[in-house]
């Protein structure tokens, strides 16, 4: 199982490594991120039912076996993949906050530059 998880892990790596996600248009980003959310999520469901089939079972796993168990749980590319998401919706947000700043400024509406980031 941790195999299988790591072989994913790595054919994921490939395939986002194509895509650029930190240079992509941000509507092509979030297209590209929900796939990705879909991917872990069906990745995660699968888990689940070889935990369940293990526990209905009764088969008792090793200490070794346990740990690999835990350790699929803490997907380290899904969290770093969540903290790129995040990133670049601030990103994404921060860059609309200074085109209407900066659309402001030129048009000499300098009395509305406060609301600006509150809106």
């Amino acid at each position: 199982m941790n195999t299988i998880i790591l072989d994913l892990n790595d054919q994921l790596m490939k395939i986002l490594a194509t895509f650029q996600i930190m240079h992509s248009d941000y509507a092509e980003f979030e297209a590209t991120r929900d796939d990705i959310k879909k991917v872990f999520t069906l990745l995660s469901n699968k888990i689940a039912e070889v935990k369940q089939h293990l526990n209905q079972a009764r088969i008792r796993l090793d200490a070794a076996s346990q740990k690999v168990m835990e350790n699929i749980d803490k997907n380290h590319l899904r969290d770093r993949l969540e903290k790129i998401f995040v990133f670049r919706k601030h990103h994404d947000k921060f860059k609309q906050i200074i085109k209407k700043t900066l659309s402001q400024e030129a048009s000499g509406d300098k009395n509305d530059l406060e609301g600006v980031a509150l809106n």
